[in-house]
């Protein structure tokens, strides 16, 4: 028999209680034994192009980015901690920085060949989601794989 290749699924997570709903729906209802997550947190990063306007130092900058990522990683620890305690060991986790947190989440995919993108809804209404734009509708539109979005309970 041929070695099989494993099914990576990405999830995307950034702390939230979305993230938590979106890891929960992956555990309960997608997970099969053999598959390989990686969870993707994005540091939004602010676009520098406009720093000297606001008067931000590269000092300040890099001191910002620093807090962000020492928050994040104790964030993603506690996420991978937590599916390994329901049996899921093989997680692997990409913190990246990026202006754009859907742009950056569709590249990890398609580094990672990833089969699927599991994300949280943040439940924007219409005329926010709109305006603003939503990373789970980035996702859907932009993705070379399939995207399940989780809404919270509360959505």
């Amino acid at each position: 028999m041929a070695d099989e290749q494993k099914t990576t699924v990405i999830i995307a997570v950034d702390g939230s209680e979305h993230s938590k709903s979106a890891i929960a729906y992956y555990v309960n209802r997608i997970h099969r034994p053999g598959n390989h997550v990686v969870l993707s947190h994005v540091i939004e990063l602010p676009d520098v192009s406009h720093a000297r306007e606001s008067h931000m130092s590269p000092a300040l900058l890099r001191e910002l980015w620093e807090e962000e990522m020492g928050k994040s990683t104790e964030i993603e620890k506690k996420y991978q901690e937590w599916m390994k305690g329901h049996g899921i060991a093989d997680v692997k986790i990409r913190l990246e920085g990026g202006l754009k947190a859907g742009q950056v989440i569709c590249r990890v995919a398609d580094e990672e060949h990833a089969c699927m993108i599991v994300t949280g809804t943040r439940g924007l209404g219409t005329i926010r989601r709109t305006i603003l734009g939503s990373v789970s509708d980035y996702l859907i539109h932009h993705s070379n794989c399939p995207v399940v979005v989780c809404r919270h309970s509360t959505d």
